[in-house]
């Protein structure tokens, strides 16, 4: 992730000139504040493209998994299946929250160098169980389980992201809930909010296999995390400076 970020940035203002003068679709208000568009360079999501139809499988598997485990033929989805069908018909904020904690205790953090032998590879949640993964791992993952586990695919982001905190390029997973986008991370075990991460700001994300790209203007997010609410037991942050 940190070595693709380096191009991340790169072509920041590419994205921001495409969206400026897309005319496909109006800009949306997205996630830590950000406008989105539909404009997109496609570079930024060849790691997705490799790994789509993968996950695609896997989101079916795990489906069939949940609901007859012995009829998987795959060990490490099954023994997932196991641990998460109880949650079937549990409340939202329930599923999210043991998602979360499951995934980020099952999958060992480990470069993409060490676990695929390139700089920049995203795996699937087959693979990312049995060899390790990074971020943007974590995130596929807990999308796939939640999706195998009814969640509305149109309410779930995944999002690629500079943390201005640690300087450095991450990824989570987002979803539209009645507080408002409650965000998963490997790195919290705890269920966040978007309002209270104004360290966060998104580059682009696939959401029901579409991507998009994300703009930060500073007036906009000062007011988005100005007004920012404590939920889900979170510690409100400073909004960002001017």
């Amino acid at each position: 992730m940190r070595c693709v970020f380096k191009r991340l940035l790169g072509v920041v203002c590419v994205i921001a000139g495409a969206w400026s003068t897309s005319v496909s679709a109006a800009p949306q208000t997205s996630a830590f504040g950000s406008l989105l568009s539909s404009a997109i360079d496609r570079e930024l999501t060849a790691s997705w493209a490799a790994v789509r139809d993968q996950v695609e499988a896997d989101a079916r598997e795990l489906s069939v998994a949940i609901r007859r485990p012995e009829m998987s033929a795959d060990p490490v989805l099954a023994r997932i299946a196991l641990k998460v069908e109880p949650l079937r018909y549990a409340p939202l904020h329930e599923k999210l929250d043991a998602v979360n904690r499951l995934v980020n205790r099952e999958i060992q953090y480990t470069s993409d160098l060490l676990a695929s032998g390139v700089e920049d590879r995203w795996l699937s949640p087959s693979e990312a169980l049995r060899i390790g993964g990074d971020c943007e791992d974590y995130s596929i993952a807990k999308y796939v389980i939640l999706r195998a586990l009814g969640v509305d695919e149109k309410k779930m982001r995944i999002i690629v992201l500079r943390d201005t905190d640690r300087e450095l390029g991450h990824a989570v997973l987002t979803v539209a809930h009645k507080v408002g986008e409650v965000v998963l991370d490997n790195v919290s075990s705890a269920l966040r909010v978007d309002r209270n991460l104004p360290q966060y700001r998104p580059i682009y994300s696939i959401q029901a296999g579409a991507a998009y790209a994300h703009l930060n203007l500073p007036t906009l997010r000062r007011h988005y995390f100005t007004r920012a609410q404590i939920a889900l037991g979170d510690t409100p942050r400073s909004s960002e400076s001017p």
